[in-house]
């Protein structure tokens, strides 16, 4: 795929004084947002991505790995840390790459699984999702953050933060913390006004909260101090 290249590159201590700015494209098919404040090490980083045009994978660590490795490996442009996973390292709830259940389904009902479907990103409850030979990706996590532009009701306890979700023109929506610890309630609402999400479903937070990024002229690297067993990687078609 060809990608134009705009001349957009964010260093880890990226500062501004403004808290929200516009969509900026990056490339064709992604665009990035900063929400940032005061401190020059505190914001959120947030990606549209048109579905259509990248690819959405998991990449499995052996039996972890932080996500900058994992995205390296697999030569990801984009890449997120996944769901759960158990005391002796094992994903925790389904995890489908390339039409193959890399990871059971696990029956929660706070949790909801992301997938993808015929180029369309799909979020559905853990009770009402089917599992498809037609879905090329999914990751279930929880709890869900936002249902049908709505927010639930949750603990006010707080920590950083990530999560896939839905724009409301069918994009796909990649966010994150970073060095910003927020409650889930402040969390779906700025999905919901700052970040142009109608759905969305909280990933693994607190120290598994990572992101890498690697597109021209726009590195970002969000490190964090442990390893995962899982990443949600895009990657050209």
């Amino acid at each position: 795929m060809q990608r134009n290249a705009w001349k957009f590159f964010f260093l880890l201590f990226f500062s501004t004084n403004v808290f929200a700015e516009d969509w900026k494209p990056i490339s064709d098919g992604i665009k990035i947002k900063i929400l940032s404040q005061d401190s020059a090490r505190s914001r959120i980083i947030a990606f549209k991505i048109n579905p259509k045009l990248y690819n959405f994978s998991v990449a499995m660590g052996k039996p972890v790995a932080s996500v900058g490795e994992l995205a390296k490996q697999s030569q990801a442009l984009i890449a997120i840390n996944g769901g759960f996973f158990s005391a002796d390292l094992k994903p925790l709830g389904l995890r489908i790459n390339n039409y193959q259940v890399l990871s059971p389904f696990k029956k929660i009902n706070w949790w909801g699984v992301f997938y993808i479907e015929n180029n369309k990103p799909h979020l559905k409850t853990s009770q009402s999702f089917t599992l498809s030979s037609q879905i090329a990706f999914a990751v279930q996590a929880g709890p869900r953050l936002l249902i049908h532009n709505m927010i639930p009701r949750f603990k006010p306890d707080t920590a950083e933060r990530s999560a896939i979700g839905i724009s409301n023109d069918q994009q796909v929506i990649i966010a994150i913390t970073q060095s910003n610890e927020l409650s889930l309630t402040q969390w779906a609402e700025i999905l919901k006004t700052e970040l142009d999400c109608t759905e969305a479903l909280n990933l693994d937070g607190g120290s598994s909260s990572q992101l890498y990024t690697d597109l021209p002229e726009t590195q970002i690297y969000v490190p964090n101090f442990s390893r995962v067993t899982d990443a949600v990687i895009v990657t050209d078609h």
